[in-house]
């Protein structure tokens, strides 16, 4: 993003992030947070809109998909971006699906 950002516009979009898990009722929660890039300011809003909810931060080193699995069965809400490659020829969202099926992804 190539936006420039002041603390008005930071705290707009925290704010909404706080605002949309709160209307789909997820608050009080774990969520991971599944980034390459966690400095940028879009991570960091969704960040601190994630704790203005009231819901508890996640993260964690992934080693192999043995560890991704376990972390991923202790939270709530996963966030991560669908397009990330976890391997060639397959997102992580795709190995998600093919690993854990149970966890229902949402666009």
């Amino acid at each position: 993003m190539n936006n420039t950002y002041n603390f008005f516009k930071f705290q707009i979009h925290s704010d909404a992030f706080a605002y949309y898990l709160m209307d789909q009722g997820l608050n009080g929660r774990k969520i991971l947070f599944w980034s390459d890039v966690n400095h940028s300011l879009e991570y960091i809003s969704s960040a601190i809109g994630c704790l203005k909810s009231g819901n508890t931060i996640v993260t964690s080193e992934f080693e192999n998909w043995e560890d991704v699995e376990n972390v991923l069965r202790e939270v709530d809400v996963l966030v991560v971006s669908p397009y990330v490659q976890a391997e060639k020829n397959k997102t992580r969202i795709d190995k998600i699906k093919e690993n854990i099926p149970e966890m229902q992804s949402s666009k």
